[in-house]
């Protein structure tokens, strides 16, 4: 009797059932009688390496084929390169872990068992989850204001005197005059308006951008290959290996800090269809002089990924001066352009370096971005509204793309002509990291040029998956950085909104440009008032009424643009139900926008230092300028070799005059090859009967795939990677330094069918 594998798992059937049953099955290897071990390369539609450890056969009588008992089997994933590892359609779908589960053991396991630790398990997901949003450490930061004490600097008691003499004025006056009582009753006699201001102006301003917006179509091919739905597999192998002929005009700089090994690993492999490896520069960066990493030695694991791969260090802590010193040394190069992306944005599979849309008024191209989780998913509820939040802000910039010019480009990434970067760096930029790419925008207006927004494609970016969790949660995101930034621009947008002007200076164009800068400037004045608003009408319910109700209308905006605008464009579209409960998202965003506010008073104005400007710099001679040196034209790491000549020299010491041994060594908590992604080294020693798999981020999981997700008791079986033939490359990329990965295609069996657009 031959051995069957399902092509995929049925519906309603135990896991047994599954196993065993020969209905609907397809024949894939005939056993031979008696004891025998079998091996399965993979089972294509279902994207799974399959090896029968054990596999007995007994005939059951002298006419009758021989029946096969599984005792184990062991299920793996394909080698899918983790850039394409993703659930997302842009990058794929996520994989398989790999496990170990003996059929007799399934036979044993007791129905009550199973319930009473289905109901442990599920108990202990919601107290995990609940207690994810809401860290009592994280809660505790919230009340922390030493830092708008202490340390203790002129400026900041000055600035705290100013705050409190105005907040004496404002008590002082009102006893005298009872103007705040005269001021909140006249706010109660205008309770509508008050409200649709409040409330409705972010909604009205999307609902005149969508209309003047235009999401470009691009060919069916594109869509299909972003969102992994190719089903012609034969048809598709040829476009998928065409490899990327010059020129190579472009270099990809990717800033980082304490990077995690798996994010940066997925990063770069999403750029390799893209980008040679000697075209991709990490930019590693800290207050050293010379390289540190929490987990050892960053550059080691970056050459067991491509020796090409151009490693530097930056003993300046700031990520746009590692975005300088990775376009001086891609300039050194030769380069023409560079993409700037962080350590946490995947290219898509459809790039394309925009080069056609730089010209003399526009040096640089700004991308859409999509929120994702950090095993790159889009969940309800936070992550899939952050999703929306950003392809909503990509339609205000393809807007002004149109119209005038995009004002500034998004943080996770952009694309800008060399020479113009630089420029701005060193000249337009105060190298701030709060704000950093409203300052890289406004650099260029003050520059006189303009920035493009190319909708072909879209960047994936990592976002926090918690309201108040550990480590950088949403809240703290939002209120320390982005809306304490925001309000700390009011004065810059003042002054453009008088004194610059847009690259398209037609009538409309310069309408819209002023429109712009205005609504930025009324919604910060708008956050202010919202306090006293919600102070003078909170305690009446016609209030809460009426602003619940128009809070709804946050919901058209997001509709309109998943089924009108998106329509030509699936892979571009947001989840159904983050749509419908974003005025949710939005209220949220309110009392995060007035803390924001509130900490731009009492901490950025007078606490927060900012950084010294590359001009300043220079002038003081600051010896962190190593660029400078001469040896950086033709070794641009040259700060890197140092460290490592004298870790070599003390190595040499400490052995006495024995050699050192120069030998690469891959990070020991990860295992690489040619041609696979790493994976943790699960032969390391783990605790007995172990009952789950651990999920490192970026790995593959079982359960995602309908699969068995339960380990036999005993020791582990190690995670295997079998090499699929579908992964067709053309050479060796580690035997040859200018090799370009062939874009591999995905199979469609791997891919989610949910609401996709990240």
């Amino acid at each position: 009797m031959p051995f069957y594998m399902r092509h995929a798992p049925p519906k309603n059937v135990t896991r047994r059932e599954e196993i065993e049953s020969t209905d609907n099955f397809e024949p894939l290897i005939e056993p031979s009688n008696g004891e025998d071990k079998i091996e399965i390369a993979e089972t294509p539609d279902f994207g799974l390496s399959v090896e029968v450890l054990s596999l007995h056969c007994e005939p059951t009588d002298s006419s009758s084929p021989t029946t096969p008992h599984i005792q184990e089997i062991r299920i793996s994933a394909l080698d899918v390169p983790n850039h394409l590892d993703r659930k997302d359609g842009a990058f794929g779908k996520k994989g398989i872990n790999g496990v170990s589960v003996a059929v007799h053991e399934l036979e044993q396991e007791e129905p009550s068992s199973q319930s009473l630790e289905l109901k442990q398990s599920r108990l202990a997901r919601i107290k995990d989850r609940v207690y994810g949003h809401f860290h009592p450490q994280a809660l505790l930061h919230l009340l922390d204001f030493r830092p708008w004490f202490w340390p203790f600097t002129w400026k900041k008691y000055f600035v705290i005197l100013i705050i409190s003499s105005i907040i004496a004025g404002i008590i002082v006056s009102d006893h005298y005059t009872h103007w705040i009582a005269t001021s909140l009753k006249i706010t109660r006699s205008y309770m509508l308006p008050v409200l649709v201001i409040s409330v409705c102006a972010e909604p009205l301003i999307i609902l005149i951008i969508l209309p003047v917006a235009k999401l470009p179509e691009i060919p069916k091919q594109q869509i299909d290959l972003v969102m992994g739905r190719e089903v012609d597999i034969e048809g598709g192998i040829s476009e998928k290996l065409k490899v990327r002929q010059g020129p190579f005009e472009t270099a990809l700089v990717i800033p980082c800090h304490d990077t995690d090994h798996t994010a940066m690993r997925t990063t770069i492999d999403s750029a390799l269809p893209h980008f040679r490896p000697k075209d991709i520069f990490i930019i590693d960066n800290g207050r050293s002089k010379y390289p540190s990493h929490p987990d050892g030695n960053f550059r080691e694991y970056i050459r067991s990924i491509h020796p090409d791969i151009v490693y530097v260090w930056s003993p300046i802590g700031s990520k746009n001066a590692a975005q300088l010193v990775g376009a001086l040394a891609a300039r050194e190069r030769g380069y023409r352009y560079i993409m700037t992306v962080d350590d946490d944005v995947c290219i898509p599979k459809n790039f394309d370096p925009p080069t056609d849309m730089i010209d003399d008024k526009f040096k640089a191209v700004a991308f859409p971005i999509k929120a994702m989780d950090a095993q790159c998913n889009v969940p309800l509820w936070l992550v899939a509204w952050q999703d929306v939040e950003y392809r909503l802000s990509g339609m205000s910039k393809l807007a002004e793309d149109r119209l005038c010019g995009v004002q500034f480009p998004h943080g996770a990434g952009w694309f800008v002509e060399l020479e113009s970067f630089i420029t701005l760096m060193e000249y337009y930029h105060p190298m701030d990291f709060i704000a950093e790419d409203c300052n890289a925008g406004l650099g260029l207006s003050r520059m006189g040029k303009g920035i493009r927004l190319d909708a072909r494609c879209y960047l994936a970016t990592e976002v926090p998956t918690t309201l108040f969790g550990p480590g950088l949660n949403w809240w703290k995101q939002r209120q320390k950085s982005w809306e304490m930034g925001r309000h700390g621009r009011l004065f810059v947008f003042i002054r453009h909104f008088f004194l610059s002007m847009p690259p398209k200076r037609t009538i409309q164009g310069v309408l819209w440009h002023k429109l712009t800068f205005f609504y930025l400037i009324c919604s910060i004045i708008i956050d202010w008032l919202r306090i006293p608003t919600i102070i003078a009408l909170g305690r009446t319910a016609t209030w809460w009424r009426n602003a619940i109700l128009l809070m709804l209308f946050s919901v058209i905006p997001p509709m309109i643009y998943n089924y009108w605008k998106c329509r030509r464009r699936p892979d571009m579209k947001v989840r159904f139900w983050a749509c419908f409960t974003y005025p949710w998202y939005k209220q949220m965003y309110v009392l995060v926008a007035i803390c924001g506010a509130i900490r731009w008073a009492g901490f950025f104005l007078g606490g927060h230092q900012v950084p010294p400007t590359i001009q300043q710099m220079l002038k003081s001679k600051d010896e962190r300028c190593f660029w400078l040196d001469p040896r950086f034209k033709d070794n641009p790491a040259w700060l890197a070799d140092e460290a490592e000549a004298a870790e070599a020299e003390r190595s040499r010491e400490g052995a006495g005059s024995s050699p050192v041994d120069t030998t690469e060594v891959s990070p020991p908590t990860a295992t690489y090859s040619s041609t696979t992604m790493p994976s943790v080294d699960y032969d390391l020693p783990q605790p007995p009967n172990s009952k789950a798999i651990p999920q490192p981020r970026g790995s593959p999981d079982l359960d995602a795939m309908g699969g068995l997700s339960t380990l036999s008791s005993g020791p582990p079986s190690p995670l295997i990677i079998t090499t699929p033939s579908r992964l067709v490359r053309e050479t060796n990329p580690f035997e040859d330094p200018d090799f370009v990965y062939s874009e591999p295609f995905q199979h469609e069996g791997l891919r989610d069918e949910r609401d996709l657009p990240r």
